[in-house]
């Protein structure tokens, strides 16, 4: 199986038996010798230190840099600051991510995205709803890589830094 969803099938027992072999996000992304590779294919030319800050503001997600390389081609260089505001990365965001969701969704995760870091509580605060926590459940359901949990016990959240900013 290949998908963003766990498929219905006991993965606890396929995993307990060496049955599974799972590939995640952290096999998927890129380091910063993959990173610079990508980008001097694409003609884009950046220093070491331009290039380990572009890895950890995608975050390493491939997607991203290839983001990064369609915006820094057509700009003429390394801007951070501006690439959560590119146009190839809100149009990949607003197509590819915002345009599936229920609306009330996507406008969830704009009003959130003030935040680097939240919780239901917080955002049942902050935005004066009573039912963030079954939101995020349901956008962490839906395969959206870009809510990562930073806890086990899901609790609090945050959003994929070039996600966030193009937000």
């Amino acid at each position: 199986f290949v998908g963003r969803h766990e498929p219905d099938i006991p993965l606890a027992r396929k995993r307990l038996e060496g049955e599974l072999l799972e590939i995640g996000i952290d096999e998927l992304v890129m380091d910063e010798a993959e990173a610079a590779g990508l980008l001097a294919s694409a003609g884009i030319d950046l220093d070491d230190e331009e290039v380990a800050d572009l890895v950890g503001l995608t975050e390493g997600w491939p997607g991203g840099i290839g983001l990064a390389a369609l915006a820094y081609g057509n700009s003429g260089g390394y801007r951070r600051s501006a690439l959560g505001r590119d146009r190839y990365v809100i149009g990949y965001m607003i197509d590819e991510v915002l345009a599936g969701l229920d609306p009330a969704v996507s406008d969830f995760m704009l009003r959130s995205s003030v935040l680097e870091r939240m919780s239901p509580s917080l955002l049942d605060t902050l935005l004066g709803i009573e039912h963030s926590s079954r939101l995020l459940d349901e956008i962490e359901r839906s395969g959206n890589l870009f809510l990562i949990r930073i806890d086990n016990d899901g609790e609090w959240y945050r959003y994929h830094h070039l996600f966030r900013d193009a937000l």
